[in-house]
């Protein structure tokens, strides 16, 4: 694999985080090249241009190009006029159009006030990844998502406090563009059918594979579906992984002072219409996760019954009731029935809803995850 990293307006090689990534992927044995760049006075894109002309021919399918600041407009033009499609585009602190900054503006017109063809930069990718700040001192928050993150249609993963994600923010390292990297790299093993989830619609495919297949359980165990508590949780498998999930979640949902904070609410609840008689269903509530060795599934959600009737079926089923893929959930922090089955890769748990409501604010006493 093969990494080229840009600089951005002002930038060099040796500036930022770029050596520690390059030192932390060449420990893997890969390429890494950082150019630099015309800067100052011979700043433009022709000038960019004919530097990258140098190093063309190390670009392949197995490219990954990771720009900063200026560096992701740079990238959107190099995929323009590529002739190979590459493995990955990372855009950091991306811009695209004048940033009221008479410098810098002159600097970067060239760049970032062209016209883009969107649908040859698409062709030119197979994955693309933005990172931006929700406190860049130079980029308002909204310029990347607006002007890149809808042509290319993905999302921006907002940094809190990053700053523009350079040394003056702290950035001497970056562990979470190694995260991305890494999500990009890894292999899906065939015993985790979800797992790892490297973008906002994989993990929406996720949530859509847990809703149905619970629903399986409900009725294997019921021969009907219950009440849905609004919660899903999604199970990692890896901490990379996890690390990245918690990313998208913090754009999700609302913030909660709760530090023991199990299911955070939605800001948009995720619907899922009536289909094949599983009735519609609002999910309000999200909980990543972390990886647990004991579990190989790819989340689970929660169906509740009357109190009266919850009890009555927990006091059965301890003396002795057979219920088809359901058995009493031996902890004692948590009142629950679960619904499983082995050749399904999704759990479900029927409390009351009170227990339901009761889940949302506590982690778990006993595993604390």
């Amino acid at each position: 694999m093969k990494f080229l990293i840009i600089h951005g307006t002002g930038g060099n090689p040796n500036e930022n985080w770029f050596p520690w990534l390059k030192k932390e992927l060449e420990k893997e044995n890969y390429q890494v090249l950082i150019p630099q760049f015309p800067l100052n006075e011979n700043q433009n894109l022709d000038n960019w241009l004919n530097e990258f002309e140098k190093h063309k021919d190390f670009i392949d399918k197995d490219t990954i190009l990771i720009g900063h600041s200026l560096g992701p407009a740079f990238i959107l033009t190099i995929l323009e006029n590529l002739d190979v499609k590459i493995k990955a585009s990372i855009l950091v602190s991306s811009f695209l159009g004048l940033l009221n900054n008479e410098y810098f503006d002159n600097l970067n017109r060239t760049f970032v006030t062209k016209e883009f063809d969107w649908n040859k930069i698409k062709d030119s990718s197979e994955h693309f990844y933005m990172i931006s700040s929700d406190s860049d001192p130079y980029i308002p928050i909204e310029n990347p998502k607006k002007n890149i993150a809808s042509h290319l249609d993905v999302e921006v993963l907002n940094i809190k406090d990053g700053g523009h994600l350079n040394l003056d923010a702290g950035f001497d390292r970056f562990d979470f563009l190694l995260d991305i990297i890494t999500l990009i790299l890894h292999k899906k093993k065939s015993w985790f059918s979800y797992s790892p989830i490297k973008s906002y619609n994989e993990l929406i495919e996720t949530i859509r594979h847990i809703h149905f297949e619970a629903h399986k359980l409900c009725k294997a165990s019921f021969n009907r579906y219950l009440d849905n508590s609004g919660n899903i949780g999604i199970f990692c498998h890896y901490d990379f992984e996890f690390n990245f999930l918690k990313n998208i979640q913090k754009e999700l949902v609302y913030p909660s002072d709760n530090p023991e904070q199990k299911y955070f609410e939605l800001r948009k609840p995720i619907l899922f219409e009536e289909k094949n008689g599983v009735p519609e269903t609002y999910y309000t509530h999200l909980y990543i996760r972390r990886p647990d060795p004991y579990r190989h599934h790819a989340g689970d959600i929660d169906f509740y019954l009357a109190q009266e009737e919850y009890k009555k079926l927990k006091q059965e089923m301890l003396n002795g009731k057979k219920v088809d893929g359901a058995r009493v959930f031996e902890r004692p922090d948590l009142d629950m029935i679960e619904l499983y089955n082995p050749d399904l890769d999704v759990l479900a748990y029927v409390s009351t809803e009170d227990m339901t409501d009761n889940v949302k604010v506590k982690l778990s006493e006993h595993t604390k995850l």
